[in-house]
């Protein structure tokens, strides 16, 4: 009885329609599913699970790509793009985690991860390139026509606890071969984009970061958790500085 039901249950949630194009979409029975059908979503591992919402508006296209969605909110606007032909992008989004992408961006990054009840918001028309990685534990918010370069850091959490030894080996014998794994979220503290911000390849953003609108970041510049006005640029020699 038991293997019917996984197989019954493999047949109905599967979304077929995407199967030719290279990808496997799965969507649980308790899940919205609110997607154009214009949308393209190609070569890409696509799992919905517990009572998730999706909504992917038209002329999306989501390629190469692995996505999780867990009893969370997925939200892709009109003609954005998530993925390449080049590079995988993935995007896992966790109980009571939200993601929302705004119409006409572009994100190309390696990975975005949302735990504990975070949220990622990324604006119109920002683009974020190869090699970069979102992680939120409470709040990532990216405004719109950004230009976010290749190997960007956007973090709002330590991403790890600070444990007594003891408790770091139980952690590590129970959960083995996941090394680093969290049962309680980090320290956090809300990063913010602002609106025309460019932000230089291999720069960082640590929690508590807030950038108003056209702030300029520049290579290899660690920001952290620092406020920048308006129209600032910011630069890392020996110490930070804002110019």
């Amino acid at each position: 009885m038991g293997l019917l039901s996984s197989v019954f249950s493999f047949v109905t949630e599967t979304k077929w329609r995407y199967f030719f194009k290279n990808s496997r979409v799965r969507v649980s029975s308790g899940s919205m599913w609110n997607v154009a059908s214009n949308v393209r979503i190609e070569n890409c591992k696509f799992y919905v699970t517990g009572n998730s919402k999706i909504t992917i508006e038209d002329g999306a296209i989501l390629r190469n790509s692995i996505i999780s969605v867990d009893n969370a909110e997925f939200v892709v606007g009109k003609d954005s793009i998530i993925g390449s032909k080049k590079k995988v992008t993935e995007i896992h989004v966790q109980k009571s985690c939200s993601f929302t992408l705004g119409h006409h961006s572009l994100l190309l990054l390696k990975r975005v991860w949302i735990r504990f009840a975070g949220c990622v918001k990324i604006g119109n028309y920002t683009n974020i390139n190869y090699d970069s990685e979102i992680r939120s534990d409470e709040s990532v918010t990216i405004g719109s026509y950004c230009q976010i370069s290749y190997g960007i850091n956007i973090w709002d959490t330590n991403t790890h606890n600070i444990l007594p030894p003891e408790e770091r080996k139980e952690l590590a014998e129970k959960y083995y071969p996941y090394f680093g794994f969290e049962i309680t979220r980090p320290k956090t503290a809300p990063v913010v984009v602002g609106d025309y911000c460019w932000l230089g390849e291999k720069s960082t953003l640590l929690k508590g970061t807030r950038l108003g609108n056209n702030v300029i970041v520049g290579y290899n510049t660690t920001v952290p958790g620092t406020v920048v006005d308006d129209n600032k640029c910011v630069v890392t020699d020996i110490k930070l500085r804002i110019l």
